[in-house]
């Protein structure tokens, strides 16, 4: 590589990641005080699993990794109840620019592979492919694209992050065992890398076994590439193993997890996303049925054994304990159609220019049938984007799941673009980049500008200017006396919204009435009361009022009560919009 070469692709890297991290930044302070209900479960978990309550932190539905992370950054920073929740996105920041260097790792793998073993660019049969600038820029430009738009806003806190990062090490591994560099060393790292990302997501299990296959024919096949896959899988095994095995003694099967079973029999057999109680038909007997306390309206209790802010999706792998799965094979049809018009919406509405000029570079390379050998010589990377997003296809699909397979699968596209090494062809790909790189950042656009506004109001007025609601529920439930570890009662879903400010005062919900009937009433002045509670005659609402009660409970909390309420001794929170009803009397 020349000295002008060198240079230009440490300006391309050093400008991608510092536009990359700048945004990612902006994003996370901008909704630093929020969390999604998922990052609810992995703080949960993280707690438990430092402070040694095996019993509670052993999940079937939610890997350790992530909870590990979050549980140690709280555990060094000790953070106050305000700031919890920056920190979490503060330890997700830094998986991001892990993630970034894991994504750079991989494209100088690519392009390594491209030199040493595919010479797309090297002009030995008249043609070219696309620069590095080129693909870098490109890649980068995707990559953030995948990261902000695909997996969403910071406060959606998974660990998505952590996935693209072992995805990104695989595949560029993949490349390195395929050029020959050091093999036995990049078999042990590839073993390593697929084990822990089984412990980030447990949807990495079958697809360590696509990557291990793989691994054989990149490297070339033979007893060796066999016995150097062996290795791989033992060291695989090693590091997932012992989750396994504890996974497999607290519930008394042979499981490396329920989280695929459980996004199946929600997403296809029409359950319940909480409290199953063996309907639909044939979908099999609970084994740990929801404790139903009232009948009209239904009140659910679920105090114990599980554990969590919220019991029943802290690990819903208990609750559905008993499910039968019954393969339906129209609904199935049904459901892949409906996933594949999902990635048709992405490939032609949301990234429209990225199809179109791979036919426009693909049109006017006029290699015909030779573009398909072109595209097999990085089927390292299109192979395992495809089988993801086939499995994905089959089930559920969401941004966040397959951002980083979107993603390989455009870079490997690119890459195989080959056209006439002529000016002209020189042109053509340094317009089709431009055209896409700067409509994918144009496209960033409302979310860059939204952060930013918030990011600079913070700024010059104070931490005031943005506002902490959950942790003002939660700092004046403390004023007001309650207690860490006292049991709620919730008068709707407590999963729409009220986890956050409930993790915060570390109190738990054991109860709720179940508010998924569409028995709403809109009352004369206009506003809508959930299940007519508030309306209901006095014997109705007392009976609830005690049943909620027996469960254990100590306060019931809801968002919003009728004004002659208050006497009846509903509390506001503080200035917000919940209220409290006090159990102890």
């Amino acid at each position: 590589m020349t000295s002008q070469a060198a240079k230009t692709k440490g300006w391309v890297i050093g400008i991608a990641w510092s536009i990359a991290i700048l945004i990612r930044a902006l994003l996370a302070w901008a909704d630093r005080h929020t969390v999604g209900n998922d990052g609810i479960h992995y703080l949960d978990m993280g707690d438990a699993y430092w402070r040694g309550d095996w019993h509670m932190a052993i999940n079937a539905v939610w890997s350790p990794f992530y909870s590990w992370l979050l549980g140690l950054a709280l555990l060094v920073l000790q953070p106050s109840s305000y700031w919890e929740y920056a920190v979490v996105h503060l330890v997700n920041l830094l998986i991001y620019v892990g993630t970034l260097g894991c994504f750079e790792f991989f494209l100088r793998a690519l392009l390594e592979y491209r030199q040493e073993v595919s010479h797309p660019d090297n002009g030995a049969d008249g043609d070219l492919g696309l620069p590095e600038w080129a693909l870098r820029i490109l890649g980068y430009s995707w990559f953030l694209w995948s990261s902000v738009v695909l997996m969403g806003v910071p406060s959606v806190t998974t660990p998505d992050m952590c996935v693209a990062a072992v995805v990104y090490l695989a595949v560029g591994l993949l490349l390195r065992i395929r050029i020959g560099d050091r093999p036995q060393l990049n078999f042990l790292a590839l073993g390593a890398v697929l084990g822990v990302g089984y412990l980030v997501k447990q949807v990495l299990f079958p697809l360590a076994i696509v990557f291990l296959a793989a691994s054989v024919f990149a490297a070339r096949g033979g007893g060796r590439a066999v016995r150097l896959t062996l290795v791989a899988f033992t060291v695989f095994l090693v590091i997932a193993g012992p989750f396994i095995v504890a996974l497999s003694l607290a519930k008394g099967r042979l499981t490396f997890g329920d989280a695929g079973k459980i996004t199946y029999i929600t997403s296809l057999v029409n359950m319940p996303y909480r409290h199953w109680h063996g309907a639909p038909a044939g979908t099999g007997i609970p084994q740990h049925p929801p404790r139903q306390l009232l009948a009209v309206p239904p009140i659910y209790e679920y105090g114990s054994p599980v554990g969590g802010t919220y019991p029943p999706t802290y690990d819903s792998s208990y609750w559905y304990e008993g499910a039968v799965v019954k393969i339906d094979l129209k609904r199935q049809a049904r459901v892949f159609l409906k996933n594949l018009s999902e990635y048709l919406k992405i490939f032609f509405e949301s990234r429209v220019e990225i199809p179109v000029g791979l036919f426009i570079l693909f049109y006017m390379s006029g290699r015909g049938w030779s573009i398909v050998r072109d595209l097999a010589q990085y089927w390292y990377l299109l192979i395992p984007a495809l089988a993801a997003l086939l499995m994905y296809a089959l089930v559920h699909v969401e941004g966040r799941y397959i951002a980083p397979f979107i993603v390989l699968l455009n870079v490997g596209l690119y890459a195989g673009v080959r056209l006439p090494d002529s000016p002209e062809g020189r042109r053509l790909m340094t317009c089709v980049t431009i055209v896409i790189v700067a409509m994918t950042l144009f496209s960033l656009r409302p979310v860059i500008v939204a952060a930013a506004s918030t990011t600079v109001n913070s700024v010059m007025s104070g931490e005031g200017a943005t506002p902490n609601p959950k942790w003002e529920v939660a700092d004046a439930l403390r004023r007001m006396g309650v207690r860490e570890g006292a049991k709620f009662a919730s008068l709707e879903y407590p999963g729409r919204g009220k986890t956050p400010w409930a993790r915060l005062a570390r109190v738990q919900f054991v109860a709720e009435l179940y508010d998924e009937e569409g028995c709403d009433l809109q009352c004369p002045n206009g506003q809508i009361y959930k299940h007519a509670f508030w309306y209901a005659d006095d014997a109705l609402k007392s009976r609830i009022i005690q049943t909620f009660r027996d469960s254990g409970a100590e306060f019931i909390v809801t968002d919003g009560v009728p004004r002659w309420a208050m006497a009846d001794g509903w509390q506001r929170v503080g200035r917000t919009g919940t209220f409290l009803y006090s159990l102890r009397r």
